[in-house]
């Protein structure tokens, strides 16, 4: 992928989701801010995608995102009403376009996954936990 296509998706969501994320964890001086942002900008994306558009707002997919420390590799959950159906979303961005999470994330994400589906909450971050309610 091209850096103008890199750069285009990345204002996009930023523009669109950002202003609504939860951003507190993430200091200043992090080196990784801009990706940590954008990452989580991404799984807000992928959110709202897969939802029905007219059932939702980009403040709904952006306040799905549970991106944090001790997430387990689940940057979102949405859950679905309409069809009693959840989304779930991992996302790394990866500003040069060319690489892949390694098998360590997706290690993670296949336990947090596992950890959610036997209802293990007490082993995620808050941001998953409120969802429970």
């Amino acid at each position: 992928m091209s850096t103008i296509h890199i750069n285009q998706i990345a204002n996009k969501i930023t523009n669109l989701f950002q202003s609504h994320l939860d951003l507190t964890d993430i200091n200043d001086k992090d080196l990784d801010k801009e990706s940590k942002i954008r990452s989580r900008c991404l799984a807000a994306y992928a959110i709202y995608l897969l939802i029905d558009s007219s059932d939702s707002s980009t403040k709904e997919a952006a306040e799905s995102v549970t991106d944090d420390g001790d997430d387990n590799g689940i940057d979102a959950i949405y859950y679905y009403p309409t069809n009693r159906s959840m989304i779930i979303t991992q996302s790394k961005w990866i500003k040069n376009g060319t690489s892949e999470p390694d098998s360590a994330a997706i290690g993670k994400i296949c336990n947090g996954v596992k950890a959610l589906f036997y209802m293990k909450i007490d082993r995620f971050n808050d941001k998953v936990q409120i969802k429970q309610a």
